[in-house]
């Protein structure tokens, strides 16, 4: 069973139209050792929640009313543990079983469902493996044979979505796994996700996807950079121009104190600088949603961040949301010598990668 990333209250509060007129759904389902409660909800209207107790023997059953073709999620959960899928409401009751992996309904449905069995297995190989490597007892060899395994299942997983959105273009489902994986689309791909000749660019579930789109739209590979002039962190006002396209590669770095994710990224941007600033004239400039200036400074001394820094200390109204489409964060883009943006939200191994692959060591 897929092992959710993001809460349920998350999944359901985002704010979308009603699409069409409610018709019921009944999902049954047959659970875990252990399971403790199942529930259904309508993605996009958090009050459409229906609940019900697990029954002895393992066993429950939820119906409700939600528009046709919204996106309904089957949460089950046990002391520990939750588990979301994502489903089309079409009128055909669902019957699912997590012990078995099998799951019954339409034949779109039963298309999704496999969809999520994959990707579940593909997922729990690669945290089994991710254990293995953190857990500092692999021999040289065997690191890299893990190392060169997670890769070949990131890029076949990949793969994967990308062939399933491609081959679902007629209907629906492309909306459904799109909730899940198209935060990690890069431009290209993102762009032909939202293509409008698809029967489910105008589904509400598309929404998140397509303002991601329209922020990649103005920091996509080969525009010029634009310029942002801000404060640095004595109030000094600064332009970014300052250290961009002045004949080196410079990764601008969208972050807050206040982001943990930021946080735990900032190591290897650290790296980054650390390997290539004195050798190569790699540069970072930092570009900060901080709304306080003490929190800010303190982030920057905390984490070690040794490159320039400017703000506008007005959290989320930090003139780089508007002017690079920046939405969230940790971002970034790679800006060339001459000015040119060449990649965009680098996070961890790919910031590295990528500037082995410029400077060639």
């Amino acid at each position: 069973m897929r092992k959710i990333m993001i809460t349920l209250v998350a999944a359901f509060a985002c704010t979308v139209a009603a699409m069409a007129q409610d018709v019921e759904f009944k999902v049954s389902g047959v659970v875990p050792q252990g399971t403790v409660k199942a529930m259904v909800g309508e993605y996009g209207r958090g009050k459409t929640i229906y609940t019900d107790s697990v029954c002895a023997g393992g066993k429950f059953a939820i119906a409700g009313k939600a528009p046709k073709d919204a996106i309904v999620a089957v949460a089950v959960f046990t002391k520990d543990d939750r588990n979301l899928m994502f489903f089309i409401n079409d009128g055909t009751p669902l019957a699912l079983d997590y012990t078995k992996n099998e799951y019954k309904g339409s034949a779109l449905n039963e298309r999704v469902a496999a969809f999520w069995v994959y990707m579940n297995d593909c997922m729990s190989k690669q945290y089994s493996m991710d254990r293995e490597l953190k857990a500092g007892k692999a021999t040289p060899e065997r690191q890299k044979e893990l190392e060169a395994e997670l890769k070949r299942l990131d890029n076949e997983s990949n793969e994967v979505i990308y062939k399933f959105y491609r081959d679902n273009r007629d209907n629906v489902l492309p909306a459904v796994i799109g909730l899940e994986y198209f935060y990690s689309f890069d431009y290209d791909h993102l762009k032909e996700f939202c293509d409008p000749a698809t029967a489910y660019f105008n589904h509400p579930a598309m929404m998140q996807a397509k303002s991601k789109l329209a922020g990649l739209e103005k920091r996509r590979n080969g525009l010029t950079f634009h310029d942002l002039t801000m404060q640095d962190m004595d109030g000094k006002t600064v332009k970014l121009s300052q250290w961009v396209g002045q004949g080196q590669y410079v990764l601008v770095d969208f972050w807050a104190s206040w982001c943990g994710p930021c946080r735990r990224e900032m190591p290897t941007v650290v790296e980054a600088y650390n390997r290539y600033h004195a050798s190569k004239g790699f540069n970072v400039v930092g570009v900060s949603f901080d709304d306080k200036l003490d929190r800010w400074k303190d982030g920057v001394k905390q984490l070690g961040m040794a490159w320039p820094q400017m703000s506008d200390l007005k959290g989320w109204k930090c003139a780089a949301n508007e002017v690079y489409g920046v939405s969230s964060i940790p971002s970034n883009v790679l800006v060339d010598p001459q000015g040119k943006i060449v990649a965009s939200d680098l996070r961890g191994k790919e910031l590295l990668n990528k500037l082995k692959e410029i400077y060639g060591e």
